[in-house]
Order: C-alpha cells, then sequence, then structure tokens
C-alpha cells in the first residue's frame, strides 16, 4: 500500500496546529504560509546556483548560506507555531548570532562590488531575478509575522530582525551574483 500524503482534515477550511483546529485565513498560518513560500523561493535561487565556484569568497559560499538559511526559516517556522502549540517549542531559536551572522555575509558580499549611488532594476540574470525575488518573499514574510504579532505577543526581536536583515541579505545576493556574472546593473528611468 502507498503511503498516504494527506488527510483531508483541512477540507473544511481549517487546519491543526498540534491539538488546536484554527482557521487557515488566521495570521498565524498567513505567517507560516508566508516563511513556507520564502524557503521555497531560497531553495529555488539555490538550485539555479549549481555549482557555485563563482560564487564564493575565501570560507563564503553563497550556496552553503543559503542552505543555512533554509534551515534557519523552518525554525522560524516552528517559532511562529509555538505560539499557537507549546508542541513546537524550536531547540534553538532565533537569536542576535543569527542576525549577526547574516550582517557579516552581507558584508562579504557587497565588499566586491561599488557602492550603490541609485536605485537599481531587480535582475540582470536569471539567478539574479531569483534573488531578488526572495527579497520580496522575506518582505511579504516579515509583514505577515507584524501582523500575526499584533494578536500574539511575539516576544523574541531577533526573529524580527532576522527578517529584516534577509530581505538585505538577498538585496546584496543579488548584486553580488550580477558583479560576479558580470552583468552591469540597470537604474530605473522615472
Amino acid at each position: 500500500m502507498s503511503p498516504k500524503y494527506y488527510t483531508g482534515t483541512g477540507d473544511k477550511k481549517q487546519a491543526s496546529i498540534g491539538p488546536k483546529r484554527i482557521e487557515k485565513s488566521d495570521p498565524i498560518f498567513e505567517a507560516i504560509g508566508a516563511v513556507d513560500e520564502l524557503n521555497a523561493k531560497v531553495a529555488s535561487l539555490e538550485a539555479m546556483l549549481g555549482d557555485d565556484k563563482i560564487y564564493r569568497i575565501s570560507e563564503f559560499s553563497l550556496c552553503k548560506a543559503l542552505n543555512k538559511i533554509k534551515s534557519r526559516l523552518f525554525t522560524i517556522g516552528a517559532e511562529l507555531a509555538f505560539y499557537s502549540s507549546k508542541n513546537f517549542a524550536p531547540k534553538n531559536p532565533t537569536n542576535d548570532a543569527d542576525v549577526k551572522w547574516l550582517e557579516e555575509n552581507i558584508a562579504v558580499m557587497s565588499n566586491e562590488f561599488p557602492e550603490i549611488k541609485s536605485f537599481v532594476l531587480p535582475g540582470g540574470c536569471i539567478e539574479s531575478a531569483l534573488a531578488d525575488e526572495a527579497r520580496t518573499y522575506a518582505r511579504n514574510a516579515e509583514r505577515k509575522i507584524i501582523n500575526m504579532s499584533n494578536d500574539v505577543d511575539i516576544e523574541n526581536g531577533s526573529l524580527f530582525a532576522y527578517l529584516n536583515r534577509l530581505s538585505s541579505f538577498f538585496f546584496v545576493a543579488e548584486r553580488f551574483i550580477n558583479c560576479r556574472k558580470g552583468i552591469t546593473e540597470s537604474k530605473p528611468e522615472y
């Protein structure tokens, strides 16, 4: 017999977080779903980078960084679910060291290209366009979590700082990818 990959319990507009049944439109599901969407976008970017030799600097590897970010996003999903069910207490909640790690990686990548003097248009190549999409998904997840925090007291300030910094990470990753591929950034005309 094949394994069953569905329960059917969500067919009536509700889903479970632990023992609790909650409307699928609840802000907690909006937040967890946005983090899940972001994680899938990060996976797409990582897969598109393939052999990341051109995206390495000394100890830094963009693919390894993306893999670490995917794991952290799973932890953030558990952190959010914890506010509905204590069954989801993460072993390793997002903390200031995670934020600092992002900042350090942003600094490493940003040393590879000139300082920004104006707005730049997204994209340049498929990989940098995916990095820019990840940036927008990170901003969306941040907004959804802030919205959730209007109903639930999210005490972990590092979680908000991490998501805020994550969108900066992806903006810098977009510029880093373009730089490494020799693509000139375009300025908007407005």
